[in-house]
């Protein structure tokens, strides 16, 4: 019996491990963009499969397109107020024959139950496909991920 709970106990974590990630989608994430006016972009490629010319290449495409929908982009951490801005990170994941754009959102919240400020995940969005060829895949993935996040940020404060 003993070994049976092991058994479903690793199974049980097994399959939540392999849950996707959607289940990090919370239903009124939208609201936490309301408000937003400034962002530090942390831009990653974990794979290093880039050289430096290309990831400064996407790296520029999403400051450029954030700074063009009319969301100020930080410099660095001393140019934000965690009160009202946020910390954005667009991750690029260039895995064997699959790519990968997962961006997040990090914000300063009060939980109302404990009333301590945290700093805390508010915004999600991941998109992947398969993909022969990352070089020619990848900039459209990212930018088309970025294009979400403004759209939704848009969205929540009442612009088109």
């Amino acid at each position: 019996m003993k070994g049976a709970v092991c058994g479903l106990a690793v199974l049980t974590c097994l399959f939540l491990s392999a849950v996707p990630a959607a289940a990090q989608h919370g239903r009124d994430q939208h609201k936490a963009l309301r408000g937003l006016s400034r962002v530090l972009v942390i831009f990653s490629e974990d794979d290093h499969k880039t050289d430096a010319a290309t990831f400064t290449q996407m790296r520029d495409s999403v400051l450029s397109a954030l700074t063009r929908s009319g969301l100020r982009v930080a410099h660095d951490s001393a140019d934000l107020d965690m009160k009202r801005d946020g910390i954005l990170d667009v991750s690029l994941f260039l895995g064997t024959g699959v790519e990968q754009v997962v961006i997040d959102l990090e914000q300063s919240v009060v939980l109302a139950r404990t009333k301590e400020p945290l700093q805390l995940v508010t915004w999600y969005y991941e998109a992947g496909h398969p993909s022969a060829d990352w070089r020619s895949d990848a900039p459209a993935l990212l930018m088309k991920s970025v294009a979400s996040f403004i759209a939704a940020w848009r969205s929540a404060n009442g612009a088109k």
